[in-house]
């Protein structure tokens, strides 16, 4: 039971992610994704109580800033990033894509709530195996639509997955993993919006 709300909102974070970078420009998902800690301090207030000291909002109010200085003038011009192809193979900005990446956000703010709620209530419960339960369901759900991708692509002559493409993503889903476990393991000791804070730190690095 612990295991439920952590898993769901997991999956919807990971087939959200995806589908906002596939429908929308880079710079307005990243911009809208990464709302994160205002809907985790929100929710962790009014579910679980938590407090933010006034040195947290500070630096909340800092790094968000920095996120809309750095890609509020691509997003608002709905111009795709200069170092995207101009031509065809560019994502151009959709209202549905932006929609789908501020829903990731609060995805991902629901999942750091949840786990910590469910970690504050059943201590002993195997919280680890959340991020692969949903990452699982996610795959389930969205492998009809890659094989499908593939066929098609495979009776146009146009597929071929090179040894460094697999291994690379081999690799990414190895990180992604223990990234997913790390922030829920983090939020067991901190409030969701400090973790959802620290996040935002994965942008400069």
């Amino acid at each position: 039971r612990a295991l439920l709300l952590p898993s769901i909102f997991m999956l919807i974070c990971q087939l959200g992610l995806t589908t906002c970078f596939m429908t929308t420009t880079a710079a307005n998902a990243i911009m809208l994704f990464n709302l994160q800690p205002v809907w985790a301090l929100g929710m962790g207030r009014y579910f679980l109580g938590d407090t933010a000291q006034p040195h947290t909002l500070v630096a909340m109010a800092v790094a968000l800033s920095a996120v809309f200085l750095a890609f509020a003038p691509l997003a608002m011009s709905g111009e795709v990033e200069a170092e995207m192809p101009a031509a065809e193979g560019a994502i151009p900005r959709t209202r549905f894509g932006d929609v789908v990446a501020l829903l990731v956000g609060v995805s991902l703010a629901s999942y750091l709530v949840a786990y910590r709620a469910s970690s504050m209530s059943d201590p002993e419960a195997p919280l680890s195996i959340a991020p692969a339960l949903g990452s699982l369901g996610a795959s389930l759900v969205a492998a009809p639509a890659a094989i499908a991708i593939l066929v098609s692509k495979g009776e146009e002559g146009g597929i071929g997955l090179s040894s460094t493409f697999v291994l690379a993503t081999l690799v990414d889903a190895i990180l992604e993993a223990y990234y997913d476990i790390a922030m829920g393991l983090a939020s067991e000791d901190i409030t969701s919006a400090e973790v959802a804070m620290m996040m935002l730190l994965e942008i400069p690095l």
